[in-house]
């Protein structure tokens, strides 16, 4: 009889939700603030085990109910700077003025016998910093408003890949409030092979690559303004598929440098540094007598690409 009680009620409150979320009346972006409830549902469990009889499964199941009303209402009007918009359609749960980020703090060691390390970052829009200076492999500083971001490290026989990526999602049900400002410190340790993987929309940052032996760098996204410093470790590949963005690389005076420009409405000083057009390439003087070279690859639209050699 008692699970009878417990299951009715569950697919009851079950079907309300669903109903609510269907026609418009409840976001489905409701679950980031309800789910914080969850382990009151084992006290009402617990108070109806206590009550016994034949009195368990009614307990139980009003139980549920009064918890499920106190926790809508709490989330709804006394969580974390949540409103409901019902002047719109569907109506919109939109965090307030009161929501001030987070931040996670991580620190990575240098995984044993690993060779070549990726660096996956997966940022979206804000702030990005990152440069050498980690004891280990990684060590940095992450903020985010919804869910901590994630950090992985992964193994796959010699190679190794460090994934750092913004779990926050915005979309029609939560809105992204105004002024909402991600900021990620990230610094990685020198002394170890490293490929680079940015994907970032309307990012800004620098990317201190110097004293580092990152080898390939790619960097994904739109509207992302980037510096990219490159040292003399190792010769290096940067590509770049970032549309309607503005990318400074700055490369040692004395490295080769070429230039492969394949995005349609770009632009570049190449010319005014004195390279050679062959085609859709641009190569510096020294290219073929360097020590270390720097090739990059320009594949999206409307990049507006300066080279600076220091």
């Amino acid at each position: 009889m008692t699970g009878r009680w417990v299951a009715g009620t569950v697919l009851i409150l079950a079907g309300l939700w669903f109903l609510g979320m269907n026609f418009g009346l409840l976001p489905w972006g409701l679950w980031l603030v309800l789910w914080r409830w969850w382990p009151a549902g084992l006290i009402v469990i617990g108070l109806g085990l206590l009550a016994g009889g034949r009195l368990r499964g009614p307990v139980i199941a009003l139980g549920l109910v009064g918890l499920f009303g106190a926790a809508l209402a709490w989330s709804l009007v006394a969580g974390p700077g949540y409103t409901i918009h019902w002047d719109e359609w569907p109506p919109r749960l939109v965090p307030g003025a009161a929501v001030q980020p987070r931040y996670e703090q991580f620190s990575l060691a240098r995984p044993p016998d690993a060779g070549r390390v990726t660096v996956r970052l997966r940022f979206g829009a804000g702030e990005l910093n990152l440069g050498p200076g980690a004891s280990g492999l990684a060590e940095g500083r992450l903020s985010y408003y919804l869910r901590e971001p994630v950090v992985d490290l992964s193994r796959l026989g010699g190679a190794a890949t460090l994934t750092i990526e913004n779990q926050d999602r915005w979309d029609a049900w939560v809105a992204r409030p105004q002024g909402l400002r991600y900021e990620w410190e990230i610094r990685l340790g020198a002394g170890i092979p490293l490929d680079l993987e940015l994907d970032a929309g309307a990012a800004r940052g620098r990317l201190d690559l110097r004293g580092l032996q990152v080898q390939r760098v790619m960097v994904n996204g739109g509207a992302a303004s980037l510096d990219i410093l490159v040292g003399s470790e190792s010769d290096i590949v940067v590509d770049v598929n970032a549309g309607a963005s503005s990318i400074t690389v700055s490369a040692p005076r004395e490295a080769g440098v070429r230039v492969l420009v394949q995005a349609a409405g770009s632009s570049h000083n190449l010319d005014q540094l004195g390279f050679a057009r062959a085609g859709r390439e641009w190569v510096s003087p020294n290219f073929e007598a360097a020590e270390r070279r720097v090739e990059i690859r320009l594949t999206a639209a409307a990049t507006r690409f300066t080279l600076d050699l220091r």
